[in-house]
């Protein structure tokens, strides 16, 4: 009988405006549980003069040094357009 190894990933989870990183609590726990790594950064919401660019680099600065790509997010205006900025600056 041969042992399968599972393909771990390091999952970007982004919480939606006027939350925190800590929303993913629950799904980290589950993901880690399975091996995986996440990042779960907190966005500058309190921020009112915060740009999308700001949200975009929060995210990317949490995930410098790690080959993974936006995975779960939550609310925040238009979704696509931060996944779009976060692919541009994660390369």
């Amino acid at each position: 009988m041969t042992e399968r190894t599972a393909a771990t990933a390091t999952f970007v989870l982004v919480h939606g405006a006027g939350d925190a990183g800590w929303y993913w609590h629950l799904t980290e726990a589950e993901l880690r549980a399975r091996g995986h790594q996440t990042i779960a950064p907190d966005l500058p919401c309190d921020n009112a003069a915060a740009s999308l660019e700001d949200y975009a680099g929060a995210v990317a600065d949490a995930a410098a040094g790690r080959p993974t790509r936006p995975s779960a997010g939550a609310g925040a205006g238009n979704p696509r357009d931060l996944s779009d900025l976060l692919v541009s600056y994660l390369g």
